[in-house]
């Protein structure tokens, strides 16, 4: 049906709305009536040569609905999606100063669009065309639930952009190559449209102009989904929350259990039919919630835990999540007295996000904690009486205590990592330099052979089989995917890579049942600190760094590089007391050209080198130890190796057919002008010294081989203890020969 209700040309010529710039990304604020006029003088600048240019695009998103528009859906639409219904919406359960208002409209014309995107928190969307121009209409590109990943991953992988931060539309093209089904919708007057909850969707505007109302409701199959996928994802983009998962969860069961207990059917009608089966699905989840609240008695909780009221307004400073009760709080990093204290949830701090002060923070919390327990046995009571009405031989629902006797022989709770992270972590000032109290236990990465503090690593656990590698979580992330806090400090005993088969270092692939894992997920990195505040720092992982290097070249791992790419690797031969020790060579070039073929839909990158690059030969010519340690520390403490490759060569320095008994520094070593083999290309040193060979005095030099050198470095086959030994001897200068020919 057609909903006639618009403002007056008096309310329209002194509203003043915000207009979205969908070009630049930036808001205008004008007069409503401008801005129509506006979109009647851009329509005609669009034509199908092009749509894609450069012409301004003005969106009206994010308008507030007037109420009057709000009171006329309500008398056409269906109870089963009304806004703000408790028979429709869970949001209801909050209280009125706590709800989102999310029904907005939206205005616009041809040219404007929305990118593909989800609904905030897993919601499920509606959207009407209340209003528009002859010629106005929509056009939706819709896909399923189940698509999600798939998705996500060609988002990321393939069109190389983040479905979580809203940012790109993609062409039919880019569509039509998809890995999986798109359904396209056109939209009109009077038309509604229903988005399934997590399904990515983009909407392109045609016409003159279009107006749509779109709200969003909340069930509890969308708050399962917000609280395991898609919290996680907005928290690590920094988006607003705004919708209260946690408390929805929490204040509906309190509301549901009132309604059950007084069993007024009157009362009841005004409730989802299946309330019963809703509510021990609640029961299961607010569970869940409160394991991850739970403290661990064995560690401290700091001198006292602040308890404050619950008013619904306590966000993440980092994250910008809703905190639904235990969080951390830092006065120390306030510098002024105005300035409100550092707030993080513990999802953000148990993964290295926090104030510059990293530690030192105390505890506080919005919810007695004996008070929770105890409506949580009264709502465990409630589910145990649905569960024997309807199955009169299912088991009682196990008490709390029982619940988390079993969870804490699963996992840690995420309190429980956050304790242990403030006893670990040095406590840093705003007066501190970076890098100062970082703690005298260091440790090696076995990946990246970068010295770390010891609490920005973590060490297997298989010491009893032998194993004693340290992994730092920036390589845990970007190589091998794995999340701090849920694959790395919420074990209870944790396998490295290497024991569990995976790792990606050359030394481990020539170990016995070795199967190097090939990352299949693009993870983009995002850079937050426009958002987050600006006393926010990540210590462990810098999530602004993408997982592209080791997508497409590894760390030297030939069997993680694609065919098309190991095809054109000429094959290297080593010097001969080198192959004598048994050396595992990394074929990788210097510097590979890595572009996207838009052919493939699996969501990766596809290398293609083009043949100049697999036929170019590494220069000759000196190595300087003292360079190569130097280059050791990473640029940020916690920031991936990106470029720094000199790092992985050092272990095989001392392997290139010299006596270890010269690494000690005891005597310089003499050198002397080589010609190495004629090459077509001139050739330079890596270095920028002369050409020269390493040589023992009294004794001829050694006749260079002459096979190409490609590989930017020559990985040992041995344990990872010889770094640490040249690492110890930073001040031996040694200079290692390396030739390249055609």
């Amino acid at each position: 049906m057609l909903l006639l209700a618009s403002h007056s040309e008096d309310t329209r010529s002194i509203l003043e709305v915000n207009i979205r710039d969908i070009l630049n990304k930036t808001d205008k604020t004008m007069r409503l009536n401008q801005y129509l006029r506006k979109l009647h003088k851009r329509a005609s600048q669009f034509t199908p040569d092009n749509y894609a240019g450069e012409q301004e695009r003005l969106y009206g998103k994010d308008l507030d609905c007037p109420p009057e528009w709000r009171s006329s859906l309500a008398t056409v639409l269906p109870k089963s999606i009304e806004y703000w219904s408790k028979r429709a919406d869970l949001m209801s359960s909050l209280p009125d100063n706590a709800r989102a208002e999310n029904m907005m409209c939206y205005i616009g014309g041809e040219g404007t669009f929305t990118p593909c995107h989800t609904a905030m928190c897993a919601t499920l969307g509606q959207n009407i065309m209340i209003f528009a121009s002859e010629d106005g209409s929509s056009v939706w590109f819709m896909t399923k639930t189940a698509d999600r990943k798939i998705v996500e991953d060609y988002w990321s992988g393939t069109l190389h952009h983040n479905l979580w931060i809203e940012e790109h539309f993609a062409s039919i093209e880019s569509l039509m190559k998809a890995p999986f089904t798109v359904y396209i919708l056109h939209q009109k007057v009077g038309d509604l449209v229903l988005i399934p909850s997590s399904a990515p969707h983009q909407v392109w505007n045609r016409g003159t102009y279009t107006c749509k109302v779109a709200w969003d409701r909340t069930t509890v199959k969308t708050l399962k989904l917000a609280v395991e996928e898609a919290l996680p994802s907005i928290r690590r983009v920094c988006r607003d929350e705004q919708y209260k998962v946690k408390a929805i969860v929490y204040d509906t069961l309190v509301e549901y259990t009132r309604v059950l207990l007084s069993r007024n059917e009157t009362e009841l009608k005004f409730y989802p039919p299946n309330i019963e089966g809703d509510y021990t699905e609640l029961y299961d989840l607010l569970t869940k919630i409160l394991l991850d609240e739970h403290f661990s008695p064995s560690l401290p909780k700091g001198a006292s835990l602040e308890e404050i009221r619950n008013e619904y307004n306590v966000t993440c400073s980092f994250c910008r999540c809703d905190i639904f009760n235990r969080f951390l709080t830092c006065e120390g990093c306030s510098t002024k007295k105005t300035e409100e204290n550092y707030d993080v949830c513990m999802d953000c701090y148990a993964r290295g996000r926090s104030c510059l002060c990293v530690s030192g923070l105390s505890w506080v919390e919005q919810h007695s904690w004996d008070a929770l327990i105890g409506q949580h046995e009264e709502f465990r009571l409630m589910a145990a009486s649905i569960l024997e009405e309807n199955s009169p031989n299912a088991a009682d629902a196990p008490r709390y205590t029982e619940t988390l006797n079993d969870a804490r022989t699963a996992k840690r709770s995420l309190a429980t990592v956050c304790q242990e992270a403030l006893r670990t972590r040095p406590c840093r000032r705003l007066a501190s330099k970076e890098g100062e109290n970082e703690g005298g236990d260091r440790a090696y990465c076995h990946i990246c052979i970068g010295e770390h503090a010891r609490w920005k690593t973590i060490r297997c656990t298989q010491e009893d089989e032998g194993c004693y590698k340290a992994y730092c979580f920036s390589c845990l992330w970007h190589a091998f995917g794995m999340d701090t806090h849920d694959n790395c400090l919420a074990k209870l005993s944790w396998v490295c890579p290497c024991c569990e088969g995976f790792c990606l270092h050359p030394i481990c692939d020539n170990k016995p049942k070795q199967n190097p894992s090939h990352l299949k997920r693009t993870i983009l990195g995002v850079v937050t600190r426009h958002v987050a505040d600006q006393r926010s720092v990540e210590s462990l992982v810098d999530l602004g760094n993408s997982n592209a290097e080791w997508l497409t070249i590894g760390i030297g791992n030939r069997g993680r590089i694609p065919n098309t790419y190991k095809q054109e690797l000429p094959v290297m031969q080593l010097p001969p007391n080198a192959r004598r020790n048994n050396f595992k060579p990394d074929s990788r070039p210097s510097k590979p050209s890595s572009k996207v073929d838009s052919s493939k839909t699996d969501g990766a990158f596809t290398i293609s080198t083009p043949a100049s690059t697999a036929k170019r030969s590494r220069p000759s010519g000196g190595y300087n130890i003292d360079k190569a340690v130097s280059s050791l520390t990473p640029r940020t403490p916690d920031g991936p190796p990106t470029t720094k490759r000199a790092r992985r060569d050092i272990p095989l320095i001392s392997r290139l057919g010299m006596p270890r008994g010269q690494l000690s520094g005891s005597s310089p070593r003499t050198t002397r002008s080589a010609t190495p083999t004629p090459t077509s290309s001139s050739i330079s040193p890596v270095d920028g010294s002369k050409d020269s060979i390493s040589k023992k005095a009294g004794q001829p030099p050694r006749k260079p081989p002459t096979t190409a050198h490609v590989g930017n470095s020559i990985m040992a086959a041995e344990n990872t203890m010889l770094s640490h030994q040249l690492i110890q001897r930073p001040s031996v200068h040694l200079q290692v020969a390396v030739y390249s020919a055609c």
